[in-house]
């Protein structure tokens, strides 16, 4: 490579460094906002008196717990799971056995759980009944409710 290739290529990278940079810098003042917005959302929702079952809202709880993608995805899962094994003729859990199943992905502490009451699980089933698309997971939300 001759002086002058170098020179373009030396050019050519510091340019590629400065974009680089500068998109970091900006990564990194989204992520700085998004993290406020959160912040001031959960507060929101901490603060409001419109409606308690909002608090109890299975959405909140994931963001309040600041989960990652592979712990949301465990949570689709859980309930796939039991569907699954319903299918296959093993009963559901209990209500309770499902709280537990739940607070377990969502890496609630032993001493947070009072902040996490059952009404979060049941929330959470209760947006799977009258799914006329797949009655199976009508059938098995009922069940598990009825084993309160």
């Amino acid at each position: 490579m001759n002086d002058h290739t170098m020179k373009e290529l030396e050019k050519r990278i510091s340019h590629l460094e400065s974009r680089l940079e500068f998109k970091s810098e900006l990564l990194s003042n989204v992520v700085t906002e998004v993290e406020a917005l959160i912040n001031l959302l959960l507060q929101i929702i901490d603060d409001q008196t419109i409606s308690p079952h909002l608090l109890y809202n299975f959405y909140y709880s994931i963001l309040k717990r600041n989960l990652g993608t592979k712990e949301r995805q465990e949570i689709g899962l859980l309930f796939s799971k039991i569907v699954r094994e319903y299918k296959e003729g093993i009963e559901p859990p209990s209500l309770d056995e499902f709280h537990t199943q739940l607070l377990k992905i969502l890496k609630v502490e032993e001493h947070e759980k009072a902040n996490y009451p059952i009404e979060i699980s049941k929330q959470f089933l209760l947006s799977y009944l009258n799914d006329d698309e797949f009655p199976i997971l009508d059938a098995v939300a009922k069940k598990i409710l009825d084993k309160a």
